[in-house]
């Protein structure tokens, strides 16, 4: 009864060993050097330019990287670098702004959701990008927060520096983000 236990969850492990080594990796930085390049929307709201501030204020905070570089026109350049970049490329953009530049499925199901702050992070393997979309430029920074928070580690206990906590990494590397469903953000008040 053992030897058939050990027999039926080998194959279950390796698959899991392999399926977690072929898992995409998207360098942020590389030896305290940024490997990143954020689009936004030249006709970006307030909400929008905030998460690309803080974007690249936090991602410089955790490697030390002071070189971190953002663009404000991601249609020419997401058009015209349709392969394999030199940098991780993270998109932050609206439904209405980005609709030429998300693919079509995450549109749909962020469109149809109940929520007008929903947002949704996916990664593209096939150039090194990651897409932060919002339903509405508030979905924008909900998303780039929880970015911050899911896939990079940052915490948030109370205001001022004194309550944050910013892991540090002169390498940084995400992993792959597959959302189902597009995601909202509960946001606590205290009183």
């Amino acid at each position: 009864m053992r030897t058939n236990l050990k027999q039926m969850l080998l194959p279950v492990v390796a698959l899991g060993m392999f399926s977690w080594c072929s898992a995409a990796e998207y360098p942020l930085a590389v030896n305290g050097k940024s490997n990143t390049l954020i689009h936004f929307d030249a006709k970006a709201a307030r909400p929008e330019m905030r998460a690309v501030a803080e974007l690249q204020s936090y991602l410089g905070k955790i490697t030390g990287a002071k070189d971190i570089q953002r663009a404000a026109t991601p249609t020419v350049f997401f058009r015209m670098n349709k392969g394999a970049s030199d940098f991780t490329e993270i998109l932050l953009t609206t439904l209405e702004n980005g609709k030429s530049l998300i693919p079509k499925e995450v549109f749909s199901k962020l469109e149809k959701a109940k929520n007008n702050d929903a947002f949704y992070i996916k990664t593209d393997q096939s150039g090194k990008k990651i897409i932060i979309v919002g339903k509405n430029p508030i979905g924008v920074l909900y998303g780039t927060y929880t970015f911050l928070e899911k896939y990079l580690g940052v915490r948030w206990f109370h205001p001022g520096p004194d309550g944050e906590y910013i892991p540090k990494a002169a390498d940084l590397k995400v992993a792959e983000a597959v959302a189902k469903d597009p995601m909202t953000r509960k946001v606590h008040e205290s009183y």
